[in-house]
């Protein structure tokens, strides 16, 4: 029988391959409002820190997502989330630090267009 932690790190990681994909899969992704949700939930939630696979696996699958410039404009709403995860939890702010620049040269694309 499978703990619902064992069911939760199995689906990360599934998510995690799926993010690793091509640009269209990674944007198919960041379209799902509450897969983004459900995924900063788990870093802010301090689930990671009882288990940081968890959080290092949501923090990686948003990295992914990030990378298609297409995926930014459905993470912006996250972004101040993201930020205040990124200055707590120093096991994954490198990954956050790295979303929050993508984000600001996003906005700073949009602005200048």
């Amino acid at each position: 029988m499978y703990s619902h932690g064992d069911i939760r790190e199995g689906l990360l990681e599934f998510l995690c391959f799926l993010s690793d994909l091509k640009m269209s899969t990674k944007v198919q992704l960041a379209k799902e409002p509450k897969l983004l949700m459900r995924l900063i939930g788990l870093l802010s939630s301090g689930v990671g820190k009882s288990n940081e696979k968890i959080t290092k696996l949501a923090a990686l699958t948003l990295n992914n997502i990030a990378m298609a410039p297409a995926s930014r404009m459905y993470m912006l709403p996250f972004e101040k989330d993201l930020f205040i995860v990124a200055s707590s939890d120093e096991s994954v702010s490198k990954l956050l630090g790295d979303i929050l620049g993508e984000l600001d040269t996003y906005e700073i694309e949009t602005n200048n267009i």
